[in-house]
């Protein structure tokens, strides 16, 4: 499997995980609507599980969920690709290794490809 299509399976990947949140979210949400007269607690239980499924669930799954993305999408996008290029999973754990890799293949902050002059 070459870097597009490792990018396009894994983009797919990252859609699907977003689109899966949703509806815990909008469950999270009328179950909160319905127990609005119910005691205190399990309005408090139902509001920090709301609040660990974002915090605690969905954004570490898809920020690194994103990180692998863009570590395919750039290789796709660039005209030279290094040999020594550091692997998949010290690019999604380490910052120091990803700014290596944005350099080496000229991206620039945000995933945005800096201007030639």
């Amino acid at each position: 499997m070459d870097n597009n299509e490792k990018y396009q399976m894994n983009e797919m990947n990252l859609q699907a995980y977003r689109l899966m949140f949703i509806p815990l979210e909008a469950i999270l949400l009328v179950i909160g609507i319905l127990i609005q007269d119910q005691p205190r607690s399990l309005f408090h239980f139902f509001l920090a599980f709301g609040l660990y499924s974002i915090w605690g669930l969905w954004f570490p799954i898809v920020r690194s969920r994103q990180r692998v993305v863009d570590y395919f999408k750039y290789q796709t996008l660039a005209k030279h690709v290094p040999e020594d290029l550091p692997d998949l999973e010290s690019y999604v754990h380490d910052k120091d290794v990803r700014r290596q890799v944005n350099e080496e293949l000229g991206i620039s902050a945000n995933g945005a490809r800096p201007q030639e002059a």
